[in-house]
């Protein structure tokens, strides 16, 4: 009789135990669904270095676009008409449009961080208003040594430059005084921050922002977006 108490004694201890340990399997394989859901939601929702910016952020309905509006390629340039390496990179700009003339379209936007650039910006959004934005521009930016040198920035240069190339002065005057212009350097301004450009140029390709800004990688990456269509 003793030995068969003890035996249900040890068999009761026994399921005690299985079910210890039920409770604690299930316990720890409860703990890794919850970290591997956890993990999921992290990182769908983390932003990944690199990853594109929305269209609306980069591209606004007034910003200037040169080249075929419906391109599958599209370049944003964050660019300062007072800013020398912008010049630099704008006949290289001017190449790689040539080079696929019905892929690629260059938007432009405004991060005026030289001396010079809000006034020099506002000449370009008289321009577009008066439709001579692209050889304004094209004359601003190749004739930088006139009008911007490491002397300073000589705006009334500038001025004759613009209106040499079509600008009308009288009306370009009143237009860079209407608040549209200043709303829009404003939300410029705002886009920069957003978009993160502490630079200028910056480049960012079908949304995506250059890893480096180099020439090299500029034609890389434009590359590589026309090999994929």
């Amino acid at each position: 009789m003793a030995s068969r108490d003890m035996a249900y004694s040890q068999f009761g201890r026994q399921r005690k135990n299985v079910k210890k340990r039920r409770i604690i399997v299930i316990i720890i394989a409860l703990a890794v669904l919850v970290a591997w859901v956890g993990g999921y939601v992290y990182t769908i929702s983390e932003p990944k270095a690199g990853a594109a910016h929305e269209e609306g952020q980069l591209v606004r309905p007034y910003s200037p676009i040169l080249g075929p509006r419906n391109a599958p390629v599209t370049i944003v340039e964050f660019l300062d008409p007072t800013c020398r390496a912008c010049g630099s990179y704008y006949p290289l700009v001017k190449r790689i449009m040539q080079q696929y003339p019905s892929k690629v379209r260059l938007v432009i936007r405004y991060a005026a961080f030289h001396k010079g650039g809000k006034e020099a910006i506002k000449m370009l959004e008289a321009a577009r208003l008066q439709g001579v934005f692209e050889p304004v521009l094209s004359s601003l930016i190749t004739s930088q040594a006139v009008w911007n040198t490491q002397e300073g920035t000589d705006l009334a240069k500038a001025w004759q430059i613009a209106v040499q190339s079509g600008l009308d002065m009288e009306s370009a005057k009143r237009d860079v005084a209407q608040p549209m212009i200043n709303a829009r350097f404003d939300q410029e301004a705002r886009d920069v921050l957003a978009a993160g450009v502490r630079q200028a140029p910056m480049f960012f390709i079908n949304g995506r922002p250059l890893p480096k800004v180099s020439q090299q990688q500029l034609i890389d990456q434009v590359r590589a977006e026309v090999m994929e269509l």
